[in-house]
């Protein structure tokens, strides 16, 4: 098979471990483009068509975060391209001319939430059961503390500092650590879960399966779905459009953007001014 020849030639050409896997999987996608559309050849792949495809790329929604893809996630597809690309033509199979299109990768614009869908979802939970409260508790943590998705799946239950009436954050954005402060509203909710609900597990994690396991990141968006779907919100709502809704909401609120910056843990101010302008045309 094609791919498992190119994995194959990149682990022959010392690549890591993890470019071997991921590098495939990235053309895989762009030959089921093209098998949808008839294409079964290397040979017949055009530069037009390609080109389609990055566009295709840039429009395609986030299936597990929502909105859509990141250009950085665009740009490894691409690099993935150029790669196999060189195997092609080095192996004599064919040629692939691969353009960077700056056009085909251009961020899409975040999905945020208004208030009243913010509330909406919150009316949603099931608050008498354990599952809903802990829904209601990880709407807390990402909408009422502006946490990424992956620093909320990492959280442990000795992260909660009640006392200090923050929430630490351990294994933030390129393993930089911080502390975001907790509202009364979000206290109340994570303090209801923890005393009342989440019961004691082995697994130290703060969210916790219906099996006693720590939830992952994609179980949390799931549930956010399903919270979607009960409040009517029909927007590709993940959960990192609940830390773009807080982030626009203080704005509007009145907070400053280097707060705004802290609380997020943005490295540069520069992507929190991304707030300024959905503020704007909000």
């Amino acid at each position: 098979m094609l791919l498992e020849r190119f994995s194959h030639w990149l682990e022959l050409q010392g690549y890591a471990v993890v470019t071997v896997y991921q590098l495939p999987r990235y053309v895989a996608e762009m030959m089921m483009f093209m098998e949808h559309r008839g294409i079964t050849r290397v040979s017949g792949i055009s530069s037009i068509v390609l080109t389609n495809y990055l566009e295709h790329l840039s429009k395609r929604p986030n299936h597990r975060r929502g909105g859509g893809l990141s250009s950085s996630y665009v740009c490894k597809h691409i690099q993935s391209l150029k790669k196999f690309s060189e195997y092609i033509r080095r192996s004599g199979i064919g040629h692939l001319e691969v353009r960077y299109a700056p056009v085909a990768v251009a961020s899409p614009r975040p999905v945020v939430l208004s208030e009243l869908e913010v509330r909406s979802l919150y009316q949603a939970c099931e608050v008498g059961t354990a599952l809903g409260q802990r829904d209601r508790a990880m709407l807390s943590i990402y909408y009422g503390c502006g946490l990424r998705r992956s620093e909320g799946a990492a959280l442990d239950v000795s992260d909660i500092l009640m006392n200090e009436q923050m929430v630490y954050v351990r294994k933030g954005k390129n393993y930089r650590e911080r502390t975001v402060p907790m509202s009364g509203w979000v206290i109340e909710h994570l303090q209801e879960y923890l005393d009342h609900w989440r019961g004691y597990h082995q697994d130290g994690g703060l969210f916790i399966s219906r099996v006693g396991q720590r939830s992952s990141g994609g179980s949390l968006y799931q549930r956010l779905r399903l919270l979607c779907s009960e409040a009517g919100i029909e927007k590709a709502v993940g959960l990192h459009s609940l830390r773009h809704s807080l982030a626009t909401h203080l704005l509007h609120r009145g907070m400053s953007l280097d707060k705004i910056r802290q609380m997020l843990g943005h490295r540069s101010s520069e992507s929190t001014q991304l707030y300024t302008h959905l503020e704007m045309e909000g």
